[in-house]
């Protein structure tokens, strides 16, 4: 499972939600929101980028893979 680390950078950051953070990166809401709930399946690679270097973070700081214990 990959955990997205969005809302807690946006928050860190003082970034309200959501929209807001749509706005700021200039990209879709619904992918956007999609990542904060960590309910993405597919993330675009733009969004990752626009993330990355707004947040200026990596990829391993905006997610982590955490093994299912199911599985």
């Amino acid at each position: 499972m990959i955990e997205f680390k969005l809302k807690q950078l946006a928050e860190e950051k003082g970034i309200s939600g959501i929209r807001e953070l749509s706005r700021i990166l200039e990209h879709d809401y619904k992918s956007v929101r999609l990542m904060w709930l960590g309910e993405i399946k597919r993330v675009p690679t733009d969004l990752i980028e626009k993330v990355c270097s707004y947040f200026d973070v990596t990829i391993n700081e905006l997610m982590e893979f955490k093994k299912d214990e199911n599985n």
